[in-house]
């Protein structure tokens, strides 16, 4: 998840952190003090992202069902390492070591996927605040409303009752990202988030003293604490985003293209997920050295195993024009993902109408537990009409994306020496995001400069008198924490010399906001005119989206 205003004080406690193991002296390995009813005590990382999390714990009453987050804990079994009430410096380090940890023999590495159904509530693509040691790259965030049937995949320290889909930027393509109003079947990970427990305290049993643990009594019990760790599917492997009903060109029996009422779902299965799908990130360690002497990176560790099983969704075709009206689709592929090293096979997508019942729909099956050599992956889109449809009064608008205009570079807090150059910007139309070109360099001089988009970004669209044209984008300015990601702790620290005052700094100097646009247009033109739009955002105001709307004559 996304910084919230929580920077501050998870970096304030990354300086005690850092402190303690770079400027005490050690003669041996320093071991960190573990419950006896656990294998390891680990320690990893401190992602300033935890502000979503604390603020939904006490939103709602959990769901009938879910999962106890008591049972994260590795005093009740799981995977999870609480620290001491009162924990500074290293002993904060153990709190989240692993820092995802399965809800299912959460001890372990290995986790067996599950499958989720639910609407997107919210998400958003690459807003800054995940902890570089962890990642490769920041987390694409999906927020869901589950289905009832799939409830009891939430934990009781989901309290805003939505489960979290997460995965690496870096990993998930931009045109793969969900956007509220979709519905979303993925596949993955289910864990526990073991970086933000929420805790509310207990009593030890011995003294009136508030507790999360029994280290904090002396050995005697802790009674009443209560942990709010949420579950997620964090990262997924394989995701269907189906989206809502709109109009496409798809062709009929007689061959020819036609606009109509279309349903879409943008399907991707990788088995890269980025630092939090890789075992050796998810390898709890047991001493400061062996922190510092473990480098995971490159990844090279896959934890997901994509050819156990055959990925399968249910897509729901637009309303039946006749009885007799037989569905039409057509699947454009894409880049076949794969791991490093690997020759991208795609896999066989199998396509099967159904049609009696109440909602008519195609079963759709990417096959990647068969073929010889198997699958590394797909990537593609499904669409799907009928072959004869009604006839729809659709306008086709083309929205073109020329650019940015910079109005505040936000580069005030650059850490001398170690600069970060560059804007991350994405777009957003009718829900389609794209990531936009051409801001790596964007420098502390260019304030009132126009970048360009340095490969072409067109959006077509069809659209009814009901629909609207909704465009929007947003981002962050790069920082020094930027310049962290995918690398080990002691390969970041070696940077800096083992200077943790200079460490500490970079890590404070987080990616800057910079607002958000929002535009919406209606029927019958779209907002089309013959000159470009400049639509600034809001919030921190640093940025204006340049782009074209046009009518496209299809006679």
């Amino acid at each position: 998840m996304t910084a919230t205003g929580n920077a501050p004080r998870l970096c304030a406690r990354l300086a005690a952190v850092l402190c303690a193991m770079a400027c005490t002296p050690q003669s041996k390995d320093p071991v960190l003090e573990r419950p006896a009813s656990a294998p390891s005590v680990a320690f990893g990382d401190f992602r300033p992202e935890g502000g979503r999390e604390e603020e939904s714990a006490s939103l709602k009453a959990p769901v009938p069902g879910a999962v106890d987050s008591n049972l994260a804990s590795v005093f009740n079994g799981g995977g999870c390492f609480p620290p001491a009430i009162d924990a500074q410096g290293l002993d904060q380090l153990i709190l989240v070591d692993p820092e995802w940890a399965p809800v299912v023999r959460g001890s372990s590495v290995a986790s067996e996927p599950v499958v989720v159904h639910g609407a997107v509530v919210d998400s958003h693509g690459d807003k800054g605040g995940d902890f570089p040691i962890t990642h490769t790259s920041n987390d694409q965030n999906t927020f869901v409303q589950l289905d009832p049937a799939d409830e009891g995949r939430l934990a009781t320290g989901n309290g805003d009752g939505l489960f979290d889909l997460e995965w690496e930027t870096g990993a998930l393509p931009d045109w793969a990202w969900p956007s509220p109003g979709d519905r979303i079947v993925a596949r993955g990970r289910w864990i526990f988030d073991c970086g933000h427990p929420n805790p509310r305290p207990g009593t030890c049993a011995n003294s009136a003293r508030p507790c999360l643990t029994l280290l904090d009594c002396g050995g005697a019990a802790c009674n009443g604490t209560v942990f709010n760790y949420r579950s997620e599917m964090h990262p997924p492997e394989a995701t269907a985003v189906l989206r809502p009903i709109r109009g496409d060109v798809l062709g009929g029996e007689d061959g020819e293209r036609r606009a109509q009422a279309t349903a879409r779902a943008d399907v991707f299965v990788s088995a890269f997920g980025g630092s939090a799908g890789d075992e050796c990130v998810l390898t709890h360690r047991n001493s400061i050295n062996e922190l510092l002497g473990t480098n995971c990176y490159p990844l090279s560790r896959p934890a997901a195993h994509v050819n156990d099983s055959d990925f399968s969704f249910e897509l729901p075709l637009p309303p039946r024009p006749r009885p007799s009206s037989m569905p039409s689709w057509r699947i454009d592929r894409r880049a076949t993902p794969s791991l490093p090293g690997q020759v991208p096979v795609d896999a066989e997508v199998t396509v099967e109408p159904v049609l009696a019942g109440p909602v008519p729909h195609l079963v759709v099956t990417v096959r990647m537990a068969h073929g010889t050599p198997l699958p590394t992956g797909f990537a593609g889109t499904v669409v799907a009409g009928w072959q004869k449809p009604q006839h729809a009064e659709l306008q086709h608008v083309r929205v073109t994306i020329e650019g940015v205009v910079v109005r505040d570079p936000l580069k005030a807090g650059a850490i001398p020496g170690h600069e970060a150059p560059g804007w991350r910007v994405q777009a957003s139309v009718n829900g389609d995001w794209r990531s936009l070109s051409g801001l790596e360099n964007v420098g502390p001089a260019d304030a009132g400069a126009f970048f360009p988009q340095t490969r072409p970004l067109a959006f077509d669209l069809f659209l009814g008198k009901a629909d609207a044209l909704r465009i929007g984008a947003d981002g962050v300015s790069s920082n020094c924490v930027d310049t962290l990601f995918g690398q080990s702790l002691g390969a970041d620290l070696a940077r800096f010399g083992f200077d943790v005052a200079k460490a500490t700094a970079c890590l404070n100097a987080v990616a800057e906001d910079l607002g958000t646009v929002s535009a919406s247009f209606s029927w019958p033109r779209f907002g089309a005119r013959k000159q470009a739009y400049e639509t600034p955002s809001d919030g921190a105001g640093a940025f204006a989206l340049r782009y074209r709307i046009d009518r496209v004559d299809d006679d």
